[in-house]
């Protein structure tokens, strides 16, 4: 993750402070979302049943499973491999 006093981080290979080399830990460790944050997402986006959603960013894909069974086609992006294997 970029910090925010090093001004010379503009992407994931410039910075040196990211999850990607510990993804198994940090889907380990890290808390979950609570499952009305998707419901309040939804709600908010007034998406109809059967919308595509983006997600990009995704990590480990904590987020992206809140969504996943609601009837929603999700297609994630995420830059550092490690989390991608992970999610």
């Amino acid at each position: 993750m970029p910090k925010p006093d090093n001004p010379n981080c503009h992407g994931i290979e410039d910075c040196p402070n990211n999850f990607g080399p510990d993804a198994a830990n940090y889907e380990k460790s890290r808390s979950q979302y609570p499952s009305a944050l998707a419901s309040d997402v939804l709600i908010a986006a007034a998406l109809p049943l059967n919308a595509s959603l983006l997600e990009i960013g995704s990590g480990t894909g904590r987020a992206t499973r809140l969504f996943t069974g609601r009837g929603y086609d999700i297609t994630y992006i995420e830059p550092l491999a490690e989390m991608a294997t992970v999610a």
